[in-house]
């Protein structure tokens, strides 16, 4: 080791969990019980300490992913399917706040998450908890949940709602962007999906995860791309698996 060069000594992992609580801004909400941590003034809820990203990893997944090639803004209406606990969303509200966000979360502790971060946000901003399509779906749960899948085994049963329903429930007659994180149901979601009313849409494919050894269901990039082509949009690839696509009218604001 060379001179001067700081020692690095492994923190017990109760000193770690010190360290990141202090480092992220982590307190415990006295009302619900739940762990919050600050995001641009609002308050995101989680369950455990290791779902909170730093801000630097937050904002370049903000910049460079979710929103790259179009912000939201003015009167638009974001439907959010796969939301998790709301960070971007919140990320969104300090500059976005007359928007129309309807996120859409299936996991039921990560929507009561959801649902207690946007109660801090603007009015627009708004937390769905059934899954959209046309039957109801099975979760197969994990340690820290924001990756679980949905498959016809899982053991957690949510009820659904069709698209059209989904629309009239929260009276959508267009979207501006559709963004969808769902763990391989991509497919099976996009093929339900009414495409027409749909500008923009930013997608996560999973094909990561049939690499790593989760199964040939996630290989879904090329299929996303087919459906996104076939509708009229023209896609761009983003990192980490996303895709962004866009009606050639539509224009973007990035």
């Amino acid at each position: 080791m060379a001179c001067g060069a700081p020692l690095k000594v492994p923190l017990p992992s109760p000193l770690k969990r010190i360290a990141r609580h202090a480092l992220l801004g982590i307190r415990r909400d006295p009302a619900t019980g739940h762990l919050y941590f600050p995001v641009d003034g609002r308050r995101v809820f989680l369950r455990f300490v290791e779902e909170a990203p730093r801000e630097a990893h937050r904002r370049l997944w903000f910049d460079s992913v979710y929103f790259k090639h179009y912000l939201p803004a003015g009167s638009d209406c974001v439907v959010d399917i796969g939301a998790g606990l709301g960070i971007e969303a919140a990320m969104l509200a300090a500059r976005s706040p007359g928007i129309r966000y309807i996120a859409n979360e299936i996991q039921p502790w990560v929507y009561e998450c959801l649902s207690l971060t946007f109660a801090g946000l603007p009015a627009g901003y708004q937390a769905f908890g059934f899954a959209i399509g046309d039957s109801p779906v099975g979760i197969t749960p994990t340690r820290h949940g924001l990756d679980a899948a949905v498959s016809d085994s899982g053991p957690v049963r949510v009820q659904n709602v069709t698209w059209p329903e989904f629309k009239r429930l929260f009276a959508i007659d267009r979207v501006d962007l559709l963004k969808i994180n769902v763990e391989g149901a991509e497919v099976a979601l996009l093929e339900h999906i009414d495409l027409d009313d749909v500008a923009r849409i930013a997608v996560a494919a999973h094909d990561f995860r049939a690499e790593r050894g989760d199964g040939e269901q996630f290989r879904t990039r090329a299929r996303v791309m087919a459906i996104l082509e076939g509708a009229g949009f023209a896609v761009r690839p983003l990192p980490h698996d996303w895709l962004f696509a866009e009606r050639p009218a539509a224009g973007s604001t990035r």
